[in-house]
C-alpha cells in the first residue's frame, strides 16, 4: 500500500512539474512574441517619423544662423507667443541642448525646439522625440501663467502631431508621468505642470498594461 501511495504522489508530482515547465515555455514564447513585436513596431516608427540626413543638415544651418530658417521659426513660433524671438538663441553659435519645450520666462522657444519647429514643418520628428516624447515644464509663479503655458504646449504638440498625420501617420498620444499614463489630451481638462508626451509606439506593452490610466474604468 504504501509503495503504491509513493508511486502515486510521484507520479502527480513529475505531472505537476511536467505541466509547470510547459506553461513556463509557453509564457517565455509570448514574451519573446511580444517583444519581437514591440521591437518591429519602434523601428517601423522611427522609420517612418525621423529624417537623420536631414536632421543634422538643419541642425548644421541653425548652428551658422541660416536667416531663412530663422525667419520660418519666428513665422511658426509666433503663431504660439505673437511678438516672441527666437534669435538670441542662435545668434550665440550655440547647438541645441535642451529637449524641453519652453524657457526661463515660458514664451521662449528653446534650441532644441526650434529643430522641433523645421522638422516637424516636413513632417518629421527629432530622433530624440520619436525615441523619448517631448517633454514638456510648464511651472510659472501663478495659476494663470502655468494653464497658459502648458496650453500653449499642449497646442503646440498637437500641432506636431496634425505635421504627423498630414504624411499618413496617425499614432495614439498619451501623457508619461511620475502619476501614470493618461490618455493626451486628457478627455477632462486638467492643467499639468510637467510630463512627456509620447506616441502609442514609444511605450511598451508592459507600462502600458501596469501604468495606463483607462478613462472608460472608475
Amino acid at each position: 500500500m504504501a509503495l503504491i501511495l509513493a508511486l502515486v504522489l510521484g507520479l502527480y508530482w513529475v505531472i505537476r512539474i511536467s505541466g509547470d515547465k510547459h506553461e513556463t515555455k509557453k509564457a517565455r514564447e509570448e514574451f519573446e512574441r511580444i517583444s519581437n513585436e514591440e521591437k518591429l513596431n519602434r523601428e517601423t516608427w522611427e522609420a517612418a517619423v525621423t529624417n537623420s540626413e536631414l536632421e543634422a543638415e538643419l541642425e548644421d544651418r541653425l548652428y551658422h544662423n541660416d536667416e531663412v530658417l530663422l525667419q520660418e521659426i519666428r513665422d511658426t513660433w509666433s503663431h504660439y507667443y505673437p511678438g516672441a524671438s527666437v534669435d538670441v538663441f542662435y545668434r550665440a553659435k550655440k547647438k541645441p541642448n535642451s529637449n524641453i519645450i519652453l524657457i526661463d520666462t515660458g514664451n521662449a522657444c528653446s534650441q532644441f525646439t526650434a529643430l522641433r519647429i523645421l522638422l516637424a514643418n516636413r513632417g518629421f520628428l527629432t530622433y530624440h522625440d520619436a525615441i523619448l516624447g517631448i517633454s514638456f515644464y510648464a511651472y510659472a509663479e501663478t495659476e494663470y501663467q502655468m494653464a497658459r503655458s502648458f496650453h500653449i504646449q499642449e497646442q503646440f504638440i498637437l500641432a506636431v502631431n496634425e505635421k504627423l498625420k498630414q504624411r499618413g501617420i496617425d499614432e495614439a498620444m498619451y501623457t508619461d508621468d511620475d502619476r501614470g499614463i493618461w490618455d493626451f489630451p486628457r478627455k477632462e481638462r486638467r492643467v499639468l505642470d510637467s510630463g512627456t508626451v509620447k506616441w502609442r509606439p514609444e511605450i511598451s506593452v508592459f507600462s502600458m498594461n501596469v501604468r495606463y490610466h483607462n478613462p472608460s474604468v472608475k
